[in-house]
């Protein structure tokens, strides 16, 4: 039977799910069979895995968010896939004879989110596993009720499985294993890359190396597998596995058989590094107490973490507050490094190296977590995101110089964990040519033609070699590809950044960490060769790209937008930090001279078609690939608070209102609303004041009923839509994604509290339930704009109480009850406002004034 055959099948499945701690059973939509990746996600915020099930075994791949192949100077890809990050090793468990299985249609596997454990239970077999959250450990342990308990042993495994080396070579870089006296050594290799993978034994420990070099490139990575209080015998099965295995301890009817596995990580850059191990018997000579202290990590960080819950016609509020809550326990798991867990896969890859898309950062994937961290004012998760730019920075400032001939600092749509590679000076002004368009493709030099062998065709930089190519094939547009000529990126990271702090309200942190990169942006833009004068007397930016929709156009709406949303925060953040004056000058001037964003009522600007009003367009003009779409004509909306429900400027509201009506008529609402995972009109319609459309949106957005025409490789994936762990496979084989719970939460919190200013740059003004859909209920509490903490309710779709505490500086906040009086309550005493607006000053709660005061008065809590 064929796969397109079986998928037409009911699905069956040889384990039983019983859901996602406090949320509801999750059915897995799969029509093919039980995935590795619908496993349970376990992890620490650095190292994780999923935890999947084989009737005799369970199974994990350690991964982490700071592991890599290799970096930009690669020329090692042979295929666009082949590059990777963060897989360090398997581990299989082995917990029985395959004629005596453990786990089948019975076992029942419960992940509680509250407090961050797996509890499976299986045949006399019960496990708990989960993440210490404060060292790099995973912790097993095993309970085994069984009359004639089990030896459970652990396999780690190499993730490479061929093993290369030749003997007899200079400069090899090779050791054959028979000489290698560390342990057991295997070598894989793909032109200049090295890895290596060298297992390791002691009398009480098993572990795992990996080495990855090329050239000046170095990374290492270490896991560790003990079994503490139990006696155990380690040895090599072959070259590319060893074991341990844990004797039983006798059993009783009162006592089971117990044994404890633990799992450490570590990883590293540097050559010379030596790893400080995690003293793991101290921490774990009560396991009692240090399963207590994680229970209480993760209680506190629920009391920190922000709180939706909503309850709607046909369970659609509850639903959504389930996917919000998932979100918050993955990004906990996922985002407590040094650097952003990667889009596609996270720290859920479960087949080794191999993941589509290969081991680079995409924005706008990434931007799907992190804005919804940001808008939720969950900034302590977003750390990871500020500490991955601040790596970045430096090699981004070297790129805008030396491939765009500007100024400030370019982050690239896609790139490597450590940035673009720094151009050597001899070829930087041929690059700036090229990619300005002041110089012929054709005539581009056989030492730039041998710069760019063997790259990477999802770099950026490089995007003009097509995909997946039977060997080294151009695209046929020049030096144009899909990411080559987008500049808003940066615009979009500067702009987050801003955001965070508008709910940090930390001066100081505004002028170490997020104003370098609000600068580096207005500074690309003012300087970039490509911009310059028109026929109109304006500012007009050419041969850039509509994000990846279109290629080689002018005045794309993404950059327009970036460029009039940036520049006027950049001018109030350095007024703000009383620095750059004569730069305040210099983009102001710009400001001005700077052409509107293209609209369709424009003689020649590339319109979808579908446009009834007057709205903006994707450009000035046609490109020389690609086509115009809905959704970066959003950008007004969605981004740089350019178009907000406080916009005063009736042009800039109408455009808006024009837009938004089409972009609703084109994803069917009215009828049946179908979205796709990556699509941004969730969240422009939650900044919108539409609560009608709301609903609509964020449903469609969870049931996902379009994801066979979403960018998805149904066959590639197993026909899966949305896996048992709530993921998807959206960017395809081994990259597991909450993409779209990242959207849902983002788009929510827009929805029910979120500050809009009426420009870009100016202050903002707290909206509650603004877009809530119609007839839910709510219970929030957010850290929003000024430094304030937003409590509040809704019953029905419309704000009952608010209880707004922890602001330094007067608050404005758009009267929920629209222009109706309203009580506002504090330690001084009571206030009457009314009209539009209110302000509070001082820690209060608000209600309507003719609401009975005996309501109760407390902190909205889990």
């Amino acid at each position: 039977m064929t796969i397109e055959e079986n998928a037409k099948e009911k699905r069956t499945g040889n384990l039983h799910y019983k859901g996602i701690g406090n949320l509801s059973s999750q059915e897995n939509h799969s029509e093919y069979g039980v995935l590795p990746e619908d496993g349970m996600p376990v992890g620490n915020g650095r190292m994780g895995t999923l935890v999947w099930l084989t009737p005799n075994a369970l199974h994990m791949q350690i991964n982490r968010v700071d592991v890599f192949g290799m970096d930009s100077s690669s020329r090692s890809v042979r295929g666009t896939d082949s590059d990777y990050s963060g897989g360090c090793a398997f581990l299989d468990m082995e917990l029985s004879s395959a004629d005596q299985p453990v786990f089948g249609e019975n076992t029942e596997q419960t992940l509680s989110i509250e407090k961050g454990q797996l509890h499976i239970v299986g045949n006399e077999v019960e496990i708990l596993c989960y993440g210490d959250m404060e060292e790099d450990f995973l912790v097993l342990e095993i309970k085994d009720f069984r009359k004639m308990p089990h030896r459970i042993s652990a396999h780690l495994r190499a993730l490479r499985f061929q093993s290369q080396y030749a003997v007899g070579c200079n400069n090899r870089n090779y050791t054959h294993p028979a000489l290698y006296r560390d342990g057991n050594i295997s070598y894989s290799k793909q032109v200049k890359q090295l890895a290596s993978t060298v297992l390791e034994k002691e009398d009480q420990k098993i572990a795992l190396r990996q080495i990855f070099r090329e050239g000046s490139f170095y990374c290492s990575s270490l896991v560790e597998v003990t079994a503490p209080n139990s006696q155990v015998f380690t040895w090599h099965r072959n070259p590319t596995e060893t074991v341990l295995e844990a004797l039983p301890r006798e059993n009783s009817t009162e006592t089971p058989a117990k044994t404890v596995f633990i799992i450490t990580s570590y990883a590293t850059l540097e050559e010379d590094k030596t790893f400080d191990l995690i003293p793991t018997e101290e921490r774990c000579a009560d396991m009692e107490v240090l399963r207590i202290c994680n229970e209480q990590w993760w209680k506190e960080f629920w009391k920190r973490a922000p709180y939706l819950s909503f309850s709607g016609e046909n369970g659609r509020g509850e639903q959504i507050t389930e996917d919000i809550n998932y979100f918050f326990y993955i990004m906990a798991i996922t985002s407590r490094g040094k650097y952003m867990p990667r889009y596609g896969g996270l720290l859920f890859s479960t087949g080794g190296d191999f993941k589509m898309w290969g081991s680079q950062y995409w924005w706008h994937n990434a931007s799907c977590y992190y804005a919804a961290l940001i808008s939720t004012g969950f900034t302590e998760l977003a750390e990871a995101f500020i500490s991955h730019m601040e790596n970045w920075r430096n090699a981004c400032e070297k790129a805008a110089v030396q491939q765009w001939g500007t100024k400030g600092l370019w982050i690239p749509e896609t790139t490597w964990f450590n940035g673009p590679e720094e151009i050597p000076t001899e070829l930087q002004e041929e690059f700036i040519a090229l990619y300005t368009c002041k110089r012929k493709w054709e005539e581009r030099s056989e030492a730039f033609k041998k710069f760019a062998e063997g790259r990477n065709s999802f770099d950026t930089r490089y995007s003009y070699i097509s995909h997946r190519a039977d060997g080294y094939a151009e695209r046929g547009f020049g030096v144009f590809g899909y990411v080559s000529h987008i500049f808003s990126t940066t615009a979009k990271i500067a702009y987050w950044m801003w955001k965070c702090f508008l709910i940090l309200d930390d001066r100081e942190w505004l002028r170490e960490k997020a104003y370098p990169f609000i600068r580096g942006a207005a500074e690309l833009y003012v300087n970039l060769p490509l911009i310059a004068e028109g026929k109109d007397g304006n500012l007009h930016v050419e041969h850039c790209n509509n994000h990846e929709a279109v290629w080689d156009c002018m005045d794309a709406v993404s950059e327009m937008t970036a460029m009039h949303g940036i520049l006027p925060v950049a001018i109030k953040a350095a007024e703000f930090l009383e620095t750059d004056k004569e730069r305040i000058l210099v983009w102001r001037k710009f400001l001005n001279r700077l052409a509107p964003i293209p609209t369709s009522a424009e003689k020649g600007a590339l319109v979808t078609g579908e446009e009834k009003d007057e709205c903006w367009a994707s450009a000035r003009s046609k490109g020389q690939y690609g086509s115009a779409n809905c959704e970066h004509i959003s950008d007004p909306v969605t981004l740089y608070d350019y178009c907000t429900p406080e916009t005063e400027d009736e042009e800039i509201r109408k455009l808006g209102s024009n837009t938004m009506n089409m972009i609703k008529r084109h994803y069917g609402y009215g009828s049946k609303v179908r979205v796709n995972t990556l699509d941004m009109c969730v969240d422009a319609v939650s900044r919108s004041n539409d609560p009608h459309a709301m609903g609509a949106f964020v449903a469609a957005m969870h049931d996902l009923d379009s994801y066979e025409k979403d960018f998805t490789d149904l066959k590639g994936c197993a026909y899966t839509k949305i896996l048992a762990n709530r993921m998807t496979l959206r960017e395809g084989p081994q990259a597991p994604d909450v993409q779209r719970l990242g959207h849902i939460t983002s788009a929510m919190a827009n929805a029910v509290c979120q500050g809009y200013p009426k420009a870009p740059g100016e202050e903002p003004v707290l909206y509650l339930f603004s877009s809530l859909p119609e007839k839910w209920d709510a219970q929030i509490r957010l850290h929003t704009v000024g430094g304030w903490q937003a409590e509040a309710r809704a019953a029905a779709g419309k704000c009952t109480e608010a209880v707004l505490t922890g602001g330094r500086n007067p608050l404005r906040i758009r009267n929920p009850w629209g222009e109706s009086p309203v009580l506002l309550v504090n330690e001084s005493g009571e206030d009457i406002q009314e009209g539009k607006y209110l302000t509070v000053r001082s820690d209060c709660r608000i209600t309507p004034a003719d609401t009975d005061d005996s309501v109760n008065k407390t902190c909205i809590s889990r």
